[in-house]
């Protein structure tokens, strides 16, 4: 189910009225008439956390999340930090998201929204799903300096725009010329 319908469904279970909800959140009915609709689609972490409890549930349960994703999205996140060599600090400059919101989501004491979610999957190259999903350390190989030099770079050309990666093209086209193996 969808945030719009997990929403509504609780909302009905609880014999709750959309001005009953909107007032516990402090939002307008038409608010939580729009996020029931779909018409609002990213609500804010703070507005998540008073409607869970407004609607007696967890934000997980909102996100239409279970539990085990959360610990699995805390488990994979801090895998991934190790695999690719990476601190917060270097995930908060290339994604945007603060600091203190890392350290939250990666000691689980928060639930990632849904954009923060995609941010992070993306900055690693990794599903969505796959960061909700059963821990990546699982399904490791082991890797071979190389490989985690070219997972790096896979990760930093990810953050390019389309003039930087025209440039790292270029760049790589040159040190082939001159750096080529011999086969």
């Amino acid at each position: 189910m969808e945030f719009k319908d997990l929403v509504k469904s609780r909302r009905v279970q609880l014999g709750l009225t959309m001005e009953q909800v909107g007032r516990k959140v402090g939002v307008s009915k038409a608010t939580v008439q729009r996020w029931e609709s779909g018409e609002i689609c990213n609500v804010r972490r703070d507005k998540i956390a008073k409607l869970a409890n407004a609607l007696q549930t967890t934000p997980a349960y909102l996100m239409g999340w279970d539990e085990n994703e959360i610990s699995y999205f805390s488990k994979n996140f801090e895998f991934l930090m190790r695999q690719n060599m990476v601190n917060l600090k270097i995930i908060e400059e290339n994604t945007g998201i603060e600091f203190e919101r890392l350290c939250s989501l990666i000691n689980e004491n928060d639930y990632p929204t849904t954009g923060e979610l995609k941010i992070i999957a993306k900055y690693f190259c990794v599903n969505n799903s796959d960061m909700l999903s059963e821990p990546l350390y699982l399904y490791n190989y082991h890797k071979t300096p190389i490989s985690n030099d070219l997972n790096q770079l896979h990760i930093l050309i990810n953050s390019l725009n389309e003039d930087g990666i025209k440039k790292v093209i270029e760049y790589i086209r040159d040190l082939s010329d001159k750096y080529r193996k011999n086969d």
